[in-house]
């Protein structure tokens, strides 16, 4: 037996076969549920920072992917900081995405900067880490980002910086490490922060 409209619940939710829409039943209608497309705050592109080539010189170039598309990258900018070479650690929420660190022209960086994920542009500068480091773990929630450990050549290091990603500001001291540990891998959930592998330098290879 079918539902009379006075005995459908406000906030009922149905599949409209004749439109492909999702409804919702408010007051004594059903209004098509709005969706909002993820292109307008970062959430559908991947976006890949600087680097080394295969024949050892350093660039500064910053590119960009559709992620449910396939197809080649495309140019978004330029980093405009020294770190622009290898060995960067990278966070990001879904609007921004930050770098810290790196090794650039025989020298360590603290330099952190950041970009805007739906735009395109050359990257801005955000603060500076505690102590300038490369292959520094790195891991973020929607609200921070985490750049832990890292090697000061030869030695790694076991410091924690942590920075709010929609703000700009040094790194601020989070904690330690167990060890000091650099190369490793970093991932997290909204509360939650790993840090998995890497090597305890001067080198011996972590698996804790």
């Amino acid at each position: 037996m079918s539902l009379t409209p006075r005995e459908i619940p406000t906030g009922a939710v149905r599949y409209n076969t004749d439109s492909n829409k999702m409804e919702v039943y408010i007051g004594d209608t059903w209004m098509e549920v709005s969706v909002s497309s993820p292109n307008l705050d970062g959430g559908a592109r991947g976006v890949f920072h600087s680097g080394r080539t295969s024949s050892g010189n350093d660039v500064n170039t910053i590119d960009f992917i559709t992620i449910s598309t396939a197809g080649n990258a495309v140019d978004f900018g330029d980093s405009t900081q020294p770190n622009e070479s290898q060995n960067i650690g990278v966070v990001s929420s879904r609007t921004r995405g930050l770098n810290g660190g790196g090794y650039s022209s025989s020298s360590l960086q603290n330099e952190i900067g950041f970009l805007t994920i739906s735009s395109t542009g050359a990257h801005s500068d955000f603060g500076n880490l505690q102590s300038a480091r490369r292959m520094a773990q790195s891991l973020s929630s929607a609200t921070r980002g985490i750049f832990a450990g890292g090697l000061i050549d030869p030695n790694g290091q076991n410091t924690i910086d942590f920075v709010t990603i929609a703000s700009t500001g040094n790194g601020v001291d989070y904690g330690d490490l167990i060890q000091n540990r650099a190369s490793g891998t970093g991932m997290a959930s909204p509360t939650r922060g790993l840090i998995i592998d890497g090597y305890l330098h001067p080198s011996v290879v972590a698996n804790t």
